[in-house]
């Protein structure tokens, strides 16, 4: 070691014996002015570079002002230099005395009489507290404005240190959680109290004594932060008697509660195509402005109802956003639902893979295993995106108000970006729709949709339609195939999609591939996207029309042939089912069969009818005779044998049958999976057999012989037989 680095360690050595003797000096100080109750002058130290920053000054400035003398502060051995900085002693503040306001509110002038006795249930429960009440503020507004005087005014003073509130909505209808965040950095709070009325008439003295944790001090009461205190209330405009559980219905009421909610049904019918055409191009353009922020918003919801929480349509708003609080409303509750759906599909054709996974591995397990049946696979759901420009509104953002004049019917008071610049755009409605309109009462509710570049207008009213099918009407099976649309158990059929709709759909197949064949080929040669020719064709569009005709026509054909009875029909799951080639699974889209079903329930409702949806597990490969279940009484597509009891029909026709007999089968309906549904018609066919006294075992299954066939359109079949 060199002589320089010894003498730089000494003089490190000294400088650190002299601050320790200062630090010990300076603690020395420090308890002496503590036992005197005396206030300490201390000094805080920090480098330099901290000392600049804190200042907001460059390191060099504070250099220069450092070696000025400028900044007290001194430089350690090693170059570091340590600012001294002074720190005033604030002697403690004494406990401020917080003054507690009680704030009631109600919505509309005609509610103006229950303030008092709001108010008064607030002060009631503040003394049981303990807590003397400075200020009693009552005011009249809606919890959705936000330019409340009185309330606002209780905010801003900070005087008041607790704001006691009945609800949350008295405070405000949205944001809340603002408000408390808001007044605890304050250390304020807002109390809010959720009221319950008690069942029996006892005093409230005696009330608040029995309920140790509604007491002052204890963990209900005065909750920080604005948590709500479970408790109860008075309330002095109700009777004792009112609060109380009412008592038991009559077996007389119920009956007639019953004989009403049978006899009758309320249905919403929809009129629809309402072009808004008369406004001008200006007061669209603002409409358009508002769709690109509420898509965007909705999108948003969606994403995040479907990846991270729950849909709820009452959440609390988690996106920012330039749109008011009714709009932002309106837009959860449109997400919601949206993801709703698709979460409640997505369960389904994931318990559909499921139950083809246990019926792959049982078929593996077996003696005879199917070499040419495939592993069922797993393919992720993508998120919704939403392509279309809609907007499903209430009264609270879009109004429809009646014209005064002939010009036109009904003006539609949007609110927009502009706060207190609503948009009125006219309404003029059609024969159609006023013939459709007459006599009813229009919801509040609507719904805007925008397609090529027009603003369309959708309007709803509710309608009761009384029930007109007897209990003890017969029940007639309806089975769902694409060779024939409607099978009865009656032994009628209805729609094909054979024939004429199929040599339509192989010409629009192939023109389809010869459009994909020439857009990868434009693609490579570097052409861009938007000059590609389109994937769809209009040809596709109008058979996809034309099916649905289709389908309606033969649906209404089926109930006028069956005018009183109970219709019940199986449970498809179209969106999991699956062929092994793929021109059948191009046949089963375009035969569109998830749109019997919707059809079936829709049809029947409007007509009065019952309509009952149950299982469709093995109703195909179910013998209607004996119970028995195997692929093997389905030689052929439209041919039914058991092979037990030797049955012979046609398959729609037994698969109907089979559908019929499973209204009111409490046992059948409580099974979970299609393996409980197979033990169960396992146990039916071992009773029958046992009943005509055959000998009772377990059969074979031979789960590979279906698969042998080229192809199948029978619906029930392919949906729970399908891989």
């Amino acid at each position: 070691m060199t002589s320089s680095k010894v003498e730089k360690s000494l003089a490190s050595v000294v400088w650190y014996r002299g601050k320790l003797s200062f630090f010990a000096t300076d603690s020395y100080q420090i308890l002496s002015s503590l036992a005197k109750d005396k206030p300490i002058d201390s000094t805080e130290c920090m480098k330099l570079s901290s000392y600049a920053q804190k200042l907001g000054i460059h390191y060099n400035t504070a250099y220069r002002m450092f070696r000025r003398g400028q900044i007290a502060g001194y430089q350690l051995p090693t170059g570091t230099v340590i600012i001294e900085e002074p720190v005033e002693h604030v002697p403690a503040r004494p406990a401020k005395q917080h003054i507690v306001a009680v704030y009631a509110r109600v919505s509309s002038s005609e509610n103006k009489k229950h303030l008092d006795t709001q108010a008064e249930r607030l002060i009631t429960w503040c003394n049981a507290q303990g807590w003397s009440v400075g200020k009693v503020v009552k005011e009249c507004g809606s919890g959705i404005n936000d330019q409340r005087p009185k309330f606002l005014a209780r905010l801003s003073n900070r005087e008041l240190g607790r704001i006691v509130v009945e609800h949350k909505d008295r405070a405000s209808r949205f944001g809340v959680a603002y408000i408390q965040t808001l007044l605890t950095l304050q250390d304020r709070e807002l109390v809010i109290v959720t009221r319950r009325i008690p069942r029996n008439p006892i005093s409230w003295a005696t009330l608040w004594r029995s309920l140790p944790h509604l007491q002052p001090g204890s963990t209900g009461a005065g909750v920080p932060n604005g948590r709500q205190s479970r408790c109860w209330l008075p309330c002095s405009r109700m009777g004792m008697g009112m609060s109380r559980k009412p008592e038991k219905a009559l077996e007389q009421d119920k009956t007639k509660r019953k004989r009403k909610k049978r006899t009758k049904q309320t249905l919403t019918r929809a009129v629809t195509q309402i072009r808004l055409i008369e406004a001008n191009p200006g007061k669209l353009d603002a409409l358009d402005q508002l769709m690109v922020e509420y898509q965007a918003l909705t999108q948003q919801y969606v994403t995040l109802f479907t990846t991270e929480v729950e849909p709820n349509r009452y959440a609390e708003p988690m996106v920012a956003t330039t749109l008011s609080e009714r709009w932002h409303r309106v837009a959860i509750q449109q997400a919601a639902g949206i993801a709703g759906s698709w979460r409640r599909n997505r369960e389904n054709a994931y318990q559909a893979y499921l139950e083809d996974l246990t019926d792959y591995a049982e078929d593996q397990a077996s003696q005879n295993p199917d070499p040419k049946r495939k592993e069922p696979f797993w393919k992720e759901w993508n998120t919704p995106i939403l392509r279309v420009p809609c907007i499903q509104a209430h009264v609270n953002v879009v109004v429809l108000e009646p014209s005064e004049d002939s010009t036109f019917d009904y003006w539609l008071r949007i609110s927009t970006l502009d706060k207190g610049n609503p948009l009125r755009v006219p309404v003029k409605l059609a024969p159609y729709h006023k013939k459709a309109l007459s006599g009813h009462t229009i919801n509040t509710s609507t719904a805007l949709h925008k397609r090529g570049g027009v603003w369309w207008l959708t309007l709803s009213f509710d309608e009761d339609v009384p029930q007109k099918t007897e209990p003890e009407a017969p029940c007639v099976g309806v089975d769902v195939g694409i060779a024939n649309f409607i099978t009865t158990s009656t032994g009628k059929t209805y729609g094909s999609f054979q024939g004429n709709l199929a040599t339509k759909h192989k010409r629009d197949r192939e023109k389809r591939r010869r459009k994909a064949k020439l857009r990868a080929c434009l693609a490579k040669k570097a052409v861009p996207k938007e000059q590609l020719p389109s994937p769809s064709s209009a040809t596709g569009q109008r058979l996809g029309r034309q099916v649905r005709q289709d389908i309606n026509r033969a649906v209404n054909q089926m109930l006028a042939d069956h005018s009183d009875a109970r219709i019940v029909y199986e449970e498809l799951n179209v969106a999991s089912m699956r062929f092994k080639a793929r021109a059948m699974n191009a046949y089963l889209y375009a035969s569109n069969l998830g749109h019997i079903p919707e059809q079936l329930a829709w049809a029947t409702a409007k007509r009065g009818m019952a309509a009952h949806m149950v299982k469709a597990a093995y109703s195909s490969q179910e013998c209607s005779r004996c119970h028995y279940v195997d692929r093997a009484n389905r030689p052929d597509q439209k041919t039914f044998r058991c092979v037990v009891c030797g049955y012979e029909d046609h398959a729609d026709h037994n698969a109907s049958v089979n559908l019929a007999g499973r209204w009111g089968d409490h046992v059948l309906a409580a099974c979970t999976n299609k393996a409980e549904v197979k033990a169960l018609l396992r146990q039916r066919h071992a009773a029958w057999k046992k009943q005509h006294g055959a000998f009772v075992g377990c059969p074979a299954v031979q789960l590979s012989l279906w698969d042998h066939a080229e192809a199948s359109t029978d619906v029930a079949e392919r949906n729970h037989s399908q891989m």
